[in-house]
């Protein structure tokens, strides 16, 4: 969306506005400088609105809390960790058990098999989103990227 088209689309949002509100018979002069102050009053409320988000963004990142600064690995482990469980330990339990009833002449009919893990597929998605962005980030920086985005993406100092 170009400049131009987000002040025209201020501006006709400003235009219907004074349209509705004042009355029919203002000068067209008064009726431009109307919708200019409201075009104004539009741009500095969406510069405060960017302005607090990027307030945040930053408040966060440099906080002390070690939690929500590591929050993006700690989706990484819960995701690898559900793999793991999932793909490796609950398979090797289940034969465990299989052979433990085997080998105490148990019958198998009594075995019920652990189940896996079942995570909703959102949260596949983010985690995917997060080791994606995450890889690009390290390949980039392996390569000699430096900069604050990479940073960012790897947790690391850009030193």
């Amino acid at each position: 969306m170009s400049i131009l088209s987000v002040i025209e689309s201020v501006g006709g949002i400003a235009g219907r506005i004074i349209d509705r509100v004042v009355p029919e018979k203002m000068k067209e002069q008064d009726r431009a400088q109307a919708i200019l102050d409201i075009s104004a009053m539009l741009d500095e409320r969406d510069n405060m609105l960017v302005n607090a988000q990027r307030d945040i963004i930053v408040a966060e990142l440099e906080q002390g809390d070690k939690f929500t600064k590591r929050a993006r690995p700690m989706i990484v482990y819960t995701g690898l960790a559900v793999l793991a469980f999932n793909h490796a330990l609950l398979p090797f339990i289940n034969r465990i058990i299989e052979w433990y009833m085997i080998l105490n002449e148990r019958s198998l009919n009594a075995f019920t098999e652990l189940t896996a893990i079942e995570m909703p597929a959102e949260f596949w998605y983010v985690w995917g989103g997060v080791c994606s962005v995450y890889a690009v980030g390290r390949t980039a920086e392996k390569r000699g990227a430096r900069g604050k985005l990479i940073s960012w993406i790897t947790g690391k100092d850009g030193k």
